[in-house]
């Protein structure tokens, strides 16, 4: 027979008075029951704060043969590690000399005069001269057309400006989706605009260019490649700024650009001295490809080696195009410098560059050999030197 419902309640009622009478009266049952001490997190409020200042004003007569004090001096204060930047804008065209004050080391590939230095976390303000003994000088060999511009006025707009910046180590920051990551000294952040972003790692950098990011390379890497990821289309840089990136992973190439869509191309230019390297790879070995109607590659300047016989130095097929403006390149089997896969609508033009024992007007690796990459309007010109023959290309 099943209970009703009010018997329950009763029984539940009684109970709980049961219980209550028990734990009030002193009887034998109680909770168990514990307390732990507080876990107090502390969190430290950080900054860095950077100001520039001058006391010696900021008008001055070229003297010829003198010299003038100037005293731009940045303040820091840092309470975590930080880079301190000074770019420098001079518009002096040679009439006034200075130099950068000791501890400044000069950062290069973001085409401007940029210095920087590191400094440690501290609760005191660190004070840094910029210019060498606080002065500018004047050469005593100028003259009166010196001072003259091509109209034969003197010349205006004479000017020598400095800006500070300073940034905290090791930032990582994510804005409106698009990945940041900033990891040493060469991840200066071009007058704090965003106008490039210095990488130190492979995936640092197809991340940055993923997000359609210039690169200024802060290490050697292995491949960069960049596949179309953005529904407007990409144009972005790499800068190698002096470092090297090989051909070591299984992509076969150093830095590629794969995009089949025409209608939504994707271009990478790479400027800046630095070395591509396409000997790394076990099989496939290129220093720089393109595959795809959509995917342009615009060398600039660097140095493209291939120290093996295996692949092509310069490579582009599924019409993906190349335009060469300059650099230097090297292949231990010169015929396979520049190459496109036989019939797939890929370009290759040359406007520039200089080639070992290579003749690009002059290619036999297309069909109906010889063929000439050089765009019209420019020439090739041959070079016998120490190591063998160069054809640089230069406008006609």
């Amino acid at each position: 027979m099943q209970r009703s419902k009010k018997a329950k309640v009763l029984t539940s009622v009684a109970a709980v008075a049961l219980a209550a009478s028990m734990i009030i009266g002193g009887g034998t049952y109680a909770y168990l029951q514990g307390v732990s001490d507080d876990v107090v997190n502390i969190f430290n409020a950080n900054q860095v704060t950077v100001d520039l200042q001058e006391t010696t004003g900021s008008e001055y007569d070229i003297i010829p043969g003198t010299s003038q004090e100037k005293d731009p001096k940045v303040t820091v204060n840092a309470t975590v590690d930080a880079y301190v930047f000074v770019e420098v804008t001079d518009n002096t065209g040679g009439l006034v000399n200075w130099e950068i004050a000791e501890g400044w080391k000069e950062l290069t590939g973001f085409g401007k005069t940029v210095y920087y230095r590191e400094v440690k976390a501290s609760d005191e303000a660190y004070e840094f001269d910029v210019i060498k003994d606080n002065e500018v000088y004047y050469d005593a060999s100028l003259i009166n057309e010196d001072m003259l511009d091509e109209n034969g006025e003197l010349k205006d707009g004479l000017e020598l400006t400095f800006k500070a910046y300073a940034i905290q180590k090791n930032m990582d920051t994510y804005s409106n989706g698009s990945y940041k990551n900033f990891s040493n000294a060469e991840a200066y952040i071009i007058a704090s605009t965003d106008d490039a972003i210095a990488v130190t790692t492979k995936s640092r950098a197809i991340t940055a260019l993923k997000y359609n990011k210039n690169v200024v390379l802060g290490a050697d890497m292995e491949t960069i490649k960049l596949m179309r990821t953005s529904s407007n289309g990409q144009n972005v840089y790499i800068d190698l700024n002096g470092y090297t990136v090989n051909s070591a992973t299984s992509d076969g190439y150093a830095i590629g650009v794969e995009n089949e869509n025409a209608d939504l191309p994707t271009t990478i230019t790479i400027q800046g001295e630095g070395t591509v390297d396409g000997s790394g790879n076990s099989n496939i070995k290129q220093a720089v490809y393109a595959h795809g109607a959509g995917a342009y590659v615009v060398i600039n300047s660097g140095t493209y080696i291939s120290p093996d016989s295996t692949g092509e130095l310069i490579y582009a097929d599924a019409g993906g195009h190349i335009t060469i403006n300059g650099g230097t390149f090297k292949h231990s089997v010169p015929k396979w410098t520049l190459n496109l896969k036989d019939n797939s609508g890929s370009t290759i033009v040359v406007k520039g560059g200089s080639f070992w024992e290579y003749d690009p007007s002059n290619s036999t690796t297309e069909p109906g050999d010889p063929v000439s990459f050089v765009a019209k309007g420019y020439k090739v010109v041959e070079e016998e030197r120490a190591d063998g023959t160069w054809y640089t290309v230069v406008p006609a």
